[in-house]
């Protein structure tokens, strides 16, 4: 019997002792932000390799594929200390951040940066939760796939992104404003195609005569466009479409990762198919467009942005356009819908 006992008791410690494998194929699927309900994720692929050494991992979103090594013996690589605690994997680096926050000057930031990885108990789940010692918590879910091609077919139909209206935080302070001037034209919205090392930012802006003196009053929910004493329902001529792709660093994961190959081109060259959306539908269809190198709205700075004509007489002001953005050889990078 204490022979017994002592082999249950020796199997226990083991089992206790056991540490994790995070090795395997894994789709995200979403993503929950602190405490508040899980959204669908922008699909990215997970190729982790762990050995006693090191956890290697090849990520894939989007385009671009990645490599990054997490050191398992405690000690700092490339800025990175990796441990495995209990059942748990825990990355910890410092980033910096450059660049300018909601339109402040350009300014340098470090950030501190922990993940956590957990394994669910049947091990067909990898949560990721990240917490930046700046902003808030972030959890990633993961399914295991059994094979790295099940996995892109898998994600292959979930990419299909909808279009959302999204606004810059500068845009939404003037949302709430009850009575607004769009003497320099309207954001139309932002999209954002993500990637492992980059994101590109792409803001859609509309300008034109027809703007001049335009103006937007809001009571009670209702909304009014008025000029020159005169209440305004539709436009009355063809309206300028810009939009700016801005190379932006938005990836909050724990790196060194390192590029494999040439990731999606999704600056230049960019193509645009464009619709009104409401009352009045109607399919613009491609639109050819001109790349231009110039200060981006009135901005001191010359950046680079693209220039279109979009027919709008007689449609509502209400009405959205939606602008989907293709790279060269068609691959859909992003979608911008809103309106006034």
């Amino acid at each position: 019997m204490r022979a017994v006992i002592t082999v249950f008791v020796l199997a226990a410690s083991s089992l206790a002792q056991a540490k994790p494998d995070f090795s395997g194929v894994f789709l995200r699927t979403e993503t929950t932000v602190r405490s508040g309900h899980p959204s669908p994720a922008v699909p990215r692929l997970l190729d982790i390799k762990q050995t006693l050494d090191e956890v290697v991992v090849t990520a894939s979103q989007n385009g671009e594929t990645a490599v990054v090594h997490y050191r398992l013996d405690g000690k700092k690589s490339d800025k990175v200390q990796a441990r495995l605690k209990g059942a748990s994997l825990v990355l910890k680096t410092t980033v910096e951040w450059k660049g300018p926050l909601d339109g402040a000057p350009a300014r340098t930031v470090m950030e501190n940066l922990e993940e956590k990885w957990e394994l669910s108990p049947d091990a067909r789940q990898l949560t990721i939760r990240t917490t930046p010692s700046i902003g808030i918590s972030e959890y990633e879910s993961y399914i295991r796939e059994p094979s790295l091609e099940k996995a892109k077919a898998a994600a292959e139909l979930t990419a299909a992104m909808g279009c959302r209206k999204a606004l810059p935080i500068s845009e939404l302070r003037n949302e709430k404003e009850s009575t607004r001037v769009y003497d320099q034209g309207a954001v139309l919205g932002t999209a954002l195609f993500e990637q492992i090392t980059r994101c590109i930012g792409y803001e859609a802006v509309l300008s034109g005569d027809f703007f001049k003196s335009l103006r937007r009053t809001k009571k009670l929910e209702q909304v009014e466009f008025r000029r020159g004493g005169q209440t305004i329902f539709a436009y009355e001529n063809d309206v300028v479409l810009e939009v700016s792709p801005l190379l932006i660093a938005c990836s909050t994961d724990v790196g060194p990762w390192v590029q494999a190959g040439a990731p999606v081109e999704a600056v230049r060259e960019l193509r645009f198919m464009v619709r009104w959306l409401g009352a009045q539908q109607k399919d613009l269809g491609e639109v050819e467009s001109e790349l231009l190198h110039e200060p981006w709205r009135e901005q001191l700075a010359a950046t680079d942005f693209y220039r279109m004509r979009i027919p709008a007489n007689g449609i509502p002001l209400t009405d959205d356009l939606e602008v989907v953005i293709f790279a060269k050889d068609g691959k859909q990078l992003a979608c911008v819908k809103g309106h006034i």
